[in-house]
């Protein structure tokens, strides 16, 4: 347990609140389906969370009835799903027994889940809230879009295994921690992920929840002073390996943008990933290079939000949101503007198409004509 804290009352009398554990792992699970900005509220990276069904049933296999139960599914704007498995610390089962549990549930649903399996549990999830589904799944995705589409993205994201896997509780054990930080370095696209949700109690039934994300740090710790960096990529090495992960097609359009950056003036920088590559595209600017957009030797296009937007003129989340908008005006691109801080992704493959190109190399231009003229 932590030392307390303390609020402060309009009185000024201070009052204090202890860390207490949850008595039952369903406080916990219910306040989460309740209250999904637990989740993403203190990770710029996730976008907003939308529940789809608590206690998510998933088939042992295929055409059988439901073996396991899945604490949480929530899906985000860009169809992504999150798997959520809730533990109190003090379950035993916390430690390694809950990461093979979770990847059961993952390859199960992965393997047996339907497009209609899915919406009948959201429909099912709001329509026991006295809720239209449609009304809200509208509401969260936005009026341009359409409902159909998106469940379809949600299955190409989910056989893709373009999920998240979040592991929930008060407090996460440091095992658990070292666990999961290795298995997001290795993962892509799945994203493994660790948050505790501390409650503080007080008098006159005052809580207060502190949800945190917890995992860089045991890392930290292990490495010490190893620096673990490994050779810088080449684009030979990067074009192979996003022909290897992809297809020849695709590699032919990021060389393509790699020789046109570099006509351009566009500085390339390539990292030191040790499994997935990355193509940096760089705006220079008062002997800077400034980091735009990037290409993943995955197969996809990463916006560097977290980046831009600490670079004028796009410090300024309009500009961010207009640079948003002329990106989803490529045919087959569709980032939400809930992004506007984050990572958002689109597939390089949608750029085959010849229109789609030109539209991509004029954004690009006006990112760079934008960082240059202020």
């Amino acid at each position: 347990m932590s030392e307390p804290i303390f609020l402060k009352n309009g009185n000024g009398k201070l009052i204090p609140l202890n860390e207490t554990p949850y008595e039952k792992e369903e406080d916990l699970q219910i306040m989460l389906a309740q209250n999904p900005e637990l989740i993403y509220s203190v990770n710029d990276k996730i976008a907003k969370l939308l529940l789809i069904k608590q206690e998510a049933g998933i088939p042992g296999d295929e055409g059988e009835s439901d073996s396991f139960s899945l604490d949480h599914i929530f899906v985000d704007p860009e169809g992504r799903l999150t798997f959520v498995e809730v533990k109190r610390s003090t379950d035993t089962r916390i430690r390694r027994e809950v990461i093979g549990q979770m990847f059961d549930y993952a390859a199960h649903a992965r393997a047996f889940w339907t497009l209609d399996k899915i919406r009948e549990m959201f429909k099912s999830t709001w329509n026991e809230r006295a809720l239209d589904p449609a009304s809200i799944l509208q509401s969260f995705i936005g009026e341009e879009r359409d409902q159909n589409q998106f469940w379809e993205l949600v299955m190409t994201n989910l056989k893709a295994g373009n999920v998240r896997m979040l592991f929930v509780a008060d407090t996460i054990p440091k095992r658990l921690q070292l666990i999961i930080e290795y298995l997001n370095d290795f993962m892509d696209p799945c994203e493994v992920l660790a948050l505790e949700v501390r409650q503080f109690l007080g008098k006159d039934q005052l809580q207060m929840i502190a949800p945190h994300y917890v995992g860089r740090s045991v890392q930290a710790d292990v490495r010490k002073n190893v620096s673990g960096k490994g050779e810088r990529w080449t684009s030979e090495q990067f074009m192979d390996t996003l022909s290897r992960n992809t297809s020849t097609d695709i590699a032919i359009v990021a060389k393509k943008i790699h020789d046109w950056a570099i006509s351009e003036g566009i500085h390339i920088e390539f990292g030191f990933g040790s499994e997935d590559g990355s193509m940096f595209l760089m705006a220079t600017k008062d002997k800077k290079d400034l980091v735009t957009l990037t290409l993943v030797s995955t197969g996809v296009v990463r916006v560097d939000f977290r980046w831009l937007k600490t670079y004028p003129p796009f410090t300024n989340i309009d500009n961010r949101i207009a640079l948003i908008r002329k990106l989803n005006d490529i045919a087959g691109v569709n980032i939400s503007e809930d992004l506007v801080n984050g990572y958002p992704r689109f597939p390089i493959s949608v750029l085959k198409e010849s229109t789609n190109y030109q539209k991509f190399i004029q954004i690009m231009k006006w990112v760079v004509q934008e960082l240059q003229s202020v």
